[in-house]
Parts: structure tokens; sequence; C-alpha cells
């Protein structure tokens, strides 16, 4: 059986044959300083990964680093406490659709 749907922090669906990922953030939510070491340190562990022999553990090496970085760009997500408010802002909670 091919699990469709499963939990990590939130609900994730995988169609059969699909392949895709979103994520969706506020302009400005990130400091580029801090996205700019997360993407140089993931590049250059992907440099280094991209060297090994072995297929087998090369590609599974670098599907690991994929959902490290991912990971890491969470975690600094979850741990900012300023930069834009724009859904704090009464105005636009209250918009309908």
């Amino acid at each position: 059986m091919i699990k469709t749907e499963y939990r990590q922090r939130l609900p994730h669906i995988q169609p059969v044959g699909a392949t895709f990922f979103v994520t969706f953030r506020l302009f400005g939510s990130l400091p580029v300083i801090k996205v700019k070491d997360l993407r140089d340190k993931y590049e250059f562990d992907l440099s280094k990964a991209r060297l090994i022999e072995d297929n087998g553990l090369r590609n599974t090496i670098i599907f690991n680093l994929r959902k490290k970085y991912l990971y890491d760009h969470d975690v600094i997500l979850d741990s900012l406490n300023s930069g834009p408010h724009y859904l704090k802002r009464p105005e636009i909670i209250n918009v309908e659709r």
C-alpha cells in the first residue's frame, strides 16, 4: 500500500506519481544573513557529498542534507520574533475572501 498522507510539523499529501513542495512566508520575514549562511553551508556540504563515488551512499547523504536544510530553514522561521507582522494587523486579519 502506498501512503499518500502523513504528518510532520504540518500535514503532507503525496498523490501517487506527483512530487511537489510548497512553503509560503512573508517577504522580509527571514534575515538575509541567516538565509545566506544557511544556503552557503548547504551548498558546501552538497559539493562535498557529490564527490562520493558510491551512488547509493551519495544519494542518501544528499537526500538527508536536503531534509536538514529544510528543517534548519523552519527552525529559523520558528525562532524569529522580529520582522514584518502583517498578519497581526486587524485590517488584514479581517479581510474576507
